[in-house]
Order: C-alpha cells, then structure tokens, then sequence
C-alpha cells in the first residue's frame, strides 16, 4: 500500500479550465495561475472539499457525541450544508492552508 500525500487533493480550481489544482500542480510549475482561497466564492470551495472527499483514499471523521462518519456521510453533510457539513469545509480550510505552507519544503 503505497503512503497517501495531502498535495494530490484539490486545493484551488484553475479559472480558465475549471479543473481542480493540486498542491503538486503548482509546485511543478504545471499550474501557475489559479484562485487563492480568498479569491473562491463558497460554491467554489464547496465544490473543492467535495472533490478532495472523494480523492481521499479513507475518511473516518469523529463527530462529537455522534460516534464516526465516513466519507459518504461526510459528502451528504457538506452538500446538503448542515452544521456539520460546514465544520468539514472549515476543516479542509485549514488543511489546505497548511499543504499551501508547507507544500514548498
């Protein structure tokens, strides 16, 4: 089983293609243009944390008082844009911020 690395998940979608960027994109130079964080509106970085849901080899989240969810529970929650849902978004905001730091090491 070969090791996951966080800088094949989507981290941006490229304005012209609407292709999902990746951290290795950029680090390669394949990729130079594309939306920061700041610059993608919700629905954007919606549609980012969904695609990196469904690139993630495993995801088993702990929920507070509600046991585990998986990745398609995890899905539904970010769709449908429950309180939970939107604790996943801020999640891979941060988890995304910190591949962008440490992406050129």
């Amino acid at each position: 089983m070969s090791k996951f690395d966080e800088r094949t998940l989507p981290i941006s979608i490229d304005p012209d293609t609407k292709e999902f960027i990746t951290a290795d994109d950029i680090r390669s130079k394949r990729i130079e243009h594309f939306l920061s964080l700041e610059n993608l509106d919700e629905e954007s970085f919606k549609a980012v944390v969904i695609e990196r849901i469904k690139r993630a080899p495993e995801l088993k989240l702990a929920v507070l008082g509600g046991g585990y969810i998986g990745k398609e529970q995890s899905l539904k929650e970010v769709m449908s844009g429950t309180s939970i849902g939107k604790d996943i978004i801020e999640i891979e905001r941060r988890a995304i911020n910190m591949t962008l730091k440490h992406s050129g090491e």
